[in-house]
């Protein structure tokens, strides 16, 4: 339990001196991609498609950002996703190996994946809610809306 202690609070320091070169499990990369597959399609719908663009997280090597198909226009193009056709909704990757090291985790027995999703970006988006305060002010008559 501490090393995972140590693991979550890395995340507030500063990763340092790490390398690009070294080997992931490439089939737990497609785990992670069945996994928030499977998470799109539960919140916004069966039809939901999706697409990982590479992108840069300092803790994760490889690193992406997943857009879903929009879900108010399918896709076609709208306010909500700019006339695109995709909304950004969350970054991913696999843990980089410096982490574990860091962590006191041995990065040749344990590998894993992260990501995180703005759950208020997506309410806003879901729901069509205009302002991200009323998420928080316990409104009694806003909360009965769903």
């Amino acid at each position: 339990m501490e090393n995972i202690r140590k693991l979550m609070q890395f995340y507030f320091l500063t990763e340092s001196g790490t390398s690009d070169h070294y080997h992931q499990n490439p089939e737990l990369f497609y785990i992670l991609k069945g996994t928030l597959e499977v998470f799109a399609k539960e919140l916004f719908g069966e039809d939901t498609k999706t697409k990982f663009r590479p992108h840069h997280f300092p803790f994760t090597e490889p690193s992406a950002e997943m857009d879903v198909s929009c879900f108010k226009c399918g896709g076609k193009g709208c306010r909500f996703c700019k006339g695109e056709g995709w909304i950004e909704i969350l970054g991913c990757g696999m843990v980089h190996p410096h982490v574990f090291e860091l962590c006191g985790i041995d990065k040749e027995e344990y590998t894993g994946f992260a990501f995180g999703v703005g759950l208020e970006r997506v309410a806003l988006l879901k729901y069509e809610i205009d302002d991200m305060r009323l998420l928080y002010e316990n409104d009694i008559r806003f909360i009965k809306q769903f």
